[in-house]
């Protein structure tokens, strides 16, 4: 029977894995190991797709990818194709080098993304490889400790944590430092939204849902009607409008301020704000990512602190009536 083909969505977080034919070793030497990062760097250039994580083990391969409109498909398949040949050229051997087909994860909630960047990058300390993980220079986590990275998305992924890099970093070590034994499960509480929040905590000493010690309380945050009300009355629109299909700009950054309060603020998951919105959770990532991406430009500030104000606003009079 043929294969099915996979289904690509633009834009989304794949956590990938290739494991080595028959559990064989795919790496026999630096220079592999070398030849492997290089084929990696050339495919990322020539389709523009970020990396997260990565993690190259003995007999299998780890990655954590954010692609855009070129399909993980043809990726994987030029990245693989291209390695096959170099390692069976090098050992004069014929045949597959990686098993079957490799398997991929597609990731539309923020819940599973850094437990998937420090699961991925923990695979040499659970295979007692090494004793701590930077020693092992075939993951990204020696590349995040560095000040320069090559293949990596530093800056992306310390952004979840913080807007200052300093103190992203620390926050990011502080993460790492925490060991996990087992591959993440999907869904659980939002480990990504957590950070974020206690990164602005430390930054801002805002109020935030999340407690001393790290604790999520959804008492400390308002109803997402409240906030969708808010945001409404701050873009001079009514809740069923900012909810509408309608793409006139204003509509759409609404939305997008919405989501990315909603989500990165008050801790609420991708799906509940997209049932409020009528939106898929995709949607609603990609909606607050535009905001993160863009938030260092000064309206950003202004404009939330304007919106969190209404909320109390609208707190209060709650809370009189």
């Amino acid at each position: 029977m043929a294969r099915q083909p996979r289904i690509h969505v633009p834009n989304t977080y794949y956590h990938v894995t290739a494991r080595g034919n028959n559990k064989e070793k795919v790496f026999l030497s630096t220079s592999d190991y070398e030849r492997y990062l290089k084929c990696l760097g050339e495919y990322k250039e020539r389709f523009d797709f970020h990396i997260l994580a990565y993690a190259l083990m003995p007999n299998h391969v780890h990655f954590l990818f954010h692609i855009g409109e070129v399909p993980l498909s043809h990726i994987m398949h030029g990245l693989q194709v291209s390695y096959t040949q170099y390692f069976n050229r090098k050992y004069e051997r014929v045949g597959h080098v990686f098993q079957g087909r490799y398997f991929a994860r597609l990731i539309d909630s923020d819940s599973y993304l850094l437990q998937a960047v420090r699961y991925i990058n923990q695979n040499p300390l659970r295979a007692g490889i090494v004793p701590n993980l930077a020693a092992y220079k075939w993951c990204s986590h020696t590349e995040m400790l560095a000040k320069r990275a090559s293949l990596v998305d530093r800056e992306k992924v310390l952004r979840w944590f913080a807007e200052d890099p300093r103190k992203a970093l620390q926050l990011y070590c502080r993460f790492m430092a925490v060991r996990v034994e087992e591959e993440p499960k999907w869904p659980q509480p939002s480990v990504l939204r957590q950070a974020q929040a206690l990164g602005r905590r430390e930054e801002e000493q805002s109020a935030s849902p999340v407690e001393a010690g790290g604790r999520f309380n959804p008492e400390n945050r308002p109803p997402l009607s409240r906030l969708l009300a808010a945001v409404a009355w701050h873009y001079g629109l009514t809740p069923a409008q900012l909810c509408s299909q309608q793409r006139w700009r204003d509509y759409v950054e609404a939305r997008a301020v919405f989501s990315y309060l909603a989500t990165r603020l008050y801790l609420y998951s991708y799906r509940e704000v997209a049932c409020m919105l009528a939106k898929s959770p995709t949607h609603v990532g990609n909606a607050a990512h535009r905001i993160d991406e863009v938030k260092r430009e000064g309206k950003w500030p202004a404009t939330i602190a304007a919106i969190q104000r209404q909320v109390e606003d609208l707190s209060g009079l709650q809370s009189e009536g």
